[in-house]
């Protein structure tokens, strides 16, 4: 199953763990209209996931 996802602030992402929670086999894809990293929608999950570079090109938003 396939699962996209159209913004990725605070609900966005809740939306994608809520859908591993309920289709852990789905692929999930997250759109946003920024080409930036958001501090807030991915900066958090992306430092505990071992990608500290991406914190130095995020921004809070």
């Amino acid at each position: 199953m396939k699962i996209v996802i159209v913004g990725s602030s605070h609900s966005g992402i809740c939306a994608g763990l809520r859908a591993l929670e309920e289709y852990p086999e789905a692929e999930i894809t997250l759109y946003d209209k920024r080409n930036q990293v958001s501090f807030v929608s991915q900066g958090i999950i992306s430092y505990l996931a071992g990608q500290k570079s991406v914190l130095n090109q995020s921004s809070y938003s």
